[in-house]
């Protein structure tokens, strides 16, 4: 997975950065390679902003969160990503297996 940061009224240091990868590392086993993750950290008066934008063979999934702290927005937009990760993948194998199901009940004439 390759991951580009960009930041705004942040800086990133090293802590942030090995926080982000260990959990974009949770995405691995839903999405297919390769992975393009794009990670947005922006700090505006009290309020942390994380968004990711994550590009794969399949599709694209976006998460954004707010909070107070950094990390805690972090592990919140992960969390989204992963769940729009577990459905896409759940939709893409319902749908092979539906595809495979249908062509076998159809009767032949």
């Amino acid at each position: 997975m390759k991951v580009e940061y960009s930041t705004r009224h942040f800086d990133l240091d090293d802590r942030v950065r090995r926080f982000t990868e260990g959990k974009l590392r949770k995405l691995e086993k839903f999405l297919r390679e390769p992975v393009d993750a794009r990670v947005t950290l922006e700090t505006i008066k009290h309020r942390n902003r994380a968004d990711l934008h994550l590009a794969h063979r399949f599709g694209i999934i976006q998460a954004s969160e707010v909070n107070d702290d950094m990390f805690d927005a972090i592990n919140l937009a992960v969390d989204k990503a992963e769940k729009q990760a577990r459905r896409s993948n759940k939709k893409f194998y319902s749908k092979r297996r539906r595809d495979d199901t249908e062509s076998a009940d159809v009767p032949e004439l």
